[in-house]
């Protein structure tokens, strides 16, 4: 089993300075007192939006005018204050983040203002990154695969390259799997070149192969999605790799700069595991066909 430990920075968000104490039960009351300043800043919000004045339907220039107006963050200070310390204190906490979660109303009272404060639409992404998550990931005609349990992962890149230094095959530039992990890019290390195709499990075929080049393009696993698009199955997310259909790169470098990632792997697959795996799932799978699609 293989961890890969983090160097988490302090948050500048006040708790108790006792070292036994845990950091998402102290956090409780923070978000609370966030929850409760965001709930109130929202109402602000409406009252203020339902007085701006109607424009008559055949004023059109105006419409358009006001249409293409952005919205003006009018957080008062104790909510900008607040949202502030969220986005130090939760990237450097897992805890903080369950705790976030777990907060009745939290959520909905950051999706009230997001579309009027940039930090808010921050702290909803933020949310949404999937934490304590186990992920399956199955090469078929490669006969391996890996199960893993991820933290801070933010998007299909970022997991594309720690599965990759997982699996394997020629290794990932270490620079770059530190970079996607809690260390800033390196400068002659800051472009990755896709190692696989993502797919959805839907993409097997009966043989229990990949569609090849575009062929399964309706099945992609998209690099700037959440891993929590992966579909659910039993508990995990499931992940399908296969060659690249084209030769994809991106710029090094995680989507929230200020959350470490962290990956465990619980478990690797060899040739038996996946296809036993495959044979599950395939009606017309046999071992010898992804013999050949793998040499």
């Amino acid at each position: 089993m293989t961890t890969r430990l983090l160097r988490l920075h302090a948050p500048t968000v006040p708790v108790e300075n006792s070292p036994r104490l845990d950091l998402g039960y102290s956090a409780l009351t923070f978000l609370a007192k966030l929850r409760d300043a965001l709930r109130s800043a929202a109402k602000r919000l409406d009252a203020e939006r339902s007085g701006e004045p109607r424009l008559f339907f055949f004023d059109r220039d105006a419409q358009r005018e006001l249409a293409a107006e952005p919205a003006k963050p009018r957080l008062d200070p104790k909510a900008a204050d607040l949202l502030a310390d969220a986005l130090t204190l939760l990237p450097a906490s897992v805890e903080a983040r369950r705790a976030a979660r777990a907060t009745d109303g939290l959520r909905e009272a950051v999706a009230a203002v997001a579309t009027a404060y940039k930090p808010a639409r921050e702290l909803v992404e933020l949310l949404d990154v999937p934490d304590d998550q186990v992920v399956l990931a199955v090469h078929p005609a490669a006969r391996v695969g890996v199960r893993v349990l991820i933290r801070g992962v933010a998007d299909v890149h970022q997991l594309h390259v720690l599965l990759a230094d997982l699996l394997p095959g020629r290794r990932v530039d270490p620079r770059i799997v530190d970079a996607y992990l809690d260390a800033d890019p390196a400068p002659d290390a800051d472009v990755m070149s896709a190692r696989f195709q993502l797919f959805r499990p839907t993409a097997l075929l009966p043989d229990g192969t990949l569609p090849r080049g575009f062929a399964g393009s309706g099945h992609w696993v998209w690099g700037e999605q959440s891993p929590a698009a992966l579909p659910l199955e039993n508990g995990e997310r499931v992940v399908l790799l296969g060659e690249p259909a084209f030769a994809a790169e991106w710029d090094v470098g995680r989507k929230f700069p200020r959350l470490p990632a962290e990956v465990e792997r619980i478990e690797a697959l060899g040739r038996a595991e996946v296809e036993r795996w495959l044979a599950a799932r395939c009606p017309a799978f046999h071992a010898n066909v992804l013999v050949r699609h793998a040499a």
